[in-house]
């Protein structure tokens, strides 16, 4: 295990206190945090056909934390309790999964700071805004909720 690898680098956020190893994968949280995520993803097309578009913003970046989220719970991870877990969350996550799932995660990153914007700066949120994110909830849909449910019924 080389410190660059993807292990190498989960174990680094475990060691600086980051990330926590967990006995056994949370299985049952990671199913319930799935089935949130695939409700998210159903609503944010919703809220953009209501034309909320901050609705549709902060439903896609809680569909991408609970994927990371579920993503690390199925490998025994889980955030060890500090400041900016949700920025470890993603981190981690991105250590773990390849491909689109890896990409479609990498995507979402941009839609905490845009969601803290609007909720704590008052920045409004454009159509485009909240289609782009509607973009990045479908590709977190098709890639990573599946990889989700393959590492929780192990098919």
């Amino acid at each position: 295990m080389t410190p660059s690898s993807p292990h190498g680098q989960l174990q680094r956020l475990v060691t600086q206190g980051r990330l926590g190893r967990l006995d056994v994968p949370n299985l049952e949280s990671a199913a319930q945090l799935l089935e949130d995520a695939q409700a998210h993803a159903r609503g944010v097309d919703a809220l953009v056909v209501a034309r909320d578009w901050a609705g549709a913003l902060l439903v896609a970046y809680e569909l991408g934390r609970k994927a990371a989220l579920a993503t690390l719970l199925t490998h025994g991870y889980r955030p060890a309790g500090q400041d900016g877990e949700h920025a470890v969350t993603f981190e981690a996550a991105d250590h773990l999964l390849s491909g689109g799932a890896r990409q479609a995660l990498r995507d979402a990153r941009y839609l905490r700071r845009e969601r803290n914007d609007n909720m704590y700066r008052q920045v409004s949120v454009a159509e485009r805004d909240a289609v782009e994110a509607q973009g990045v909830a479908r590709a977190i849909a098709a890639n990573v909720l599946p990889a989700v449910a393959r590492n929780i019924t192990g098919r």
